[in-house]
């Protein structure tokens, strides 16, 4: 799960202004730069509620997935390597939704006009930084 989880914030990461996601496989985002895209978008089925959806049950398993990790380094519960890849992996996750931010300000920026898509996204953002912080808290990151 982390691994995809990871996968999809590098690739919100990587966002421009006026890129638009796409889901590839039912469980991995993409940037889509396709030819045509509108008319691509149509026929796939690719909306804005369908990515904002997506985006939603991503955070959620972010939240549920970062809180599981951060508890079991607390309680110490596993071997100490396993402890120290644990805290790689929190490490990991600080960094991917540190640089996640910037795409999804970028998507703010592509969908500057409609005013619910936005208002959706000003609240991933949020939970974007929300969790940033209490990593950075957590990992004590200066």
């Amino acid at each position: 799960m982390e691994n995809k989880l990871l996968y999809n914030l590098q690739v919100i990461s990587k966002l421009e202004k006026n890129d638009k996601l796409m889901i590839v496989n039912e469980e991995e985002l993409d940037v889509d730069r396709r030819h045509l895209q509108s008319v691509r978008r149509y026929m796939a089925g690719d909306s804005r509620d369908g990515i904002l959806s997506f985006l939603k049950n991503m955070f959620n398993c972010l939240d549920v997935e970062i809180d599981k990790l951060v508890n079991t380094y607390r309680n110490n519960s596993t071997p100490t390597e396993t402890l120290d890849d644990i805290k790689d992996i929190l490490h990991d996750f600080y960094l991917s939704i540190t640089n996640a931010k910037k795409g999804v300000l970028n998507l703010l920026n592509t969908y500057e006009n409609d005013t619910a898509v936005k208002t959706k996204l000003e609240l991933y953002y949020n939970t974007l930084d929300r969790k940033s912080l209490s990593l950075k808290k957590k990992l004590n990151i200066t």
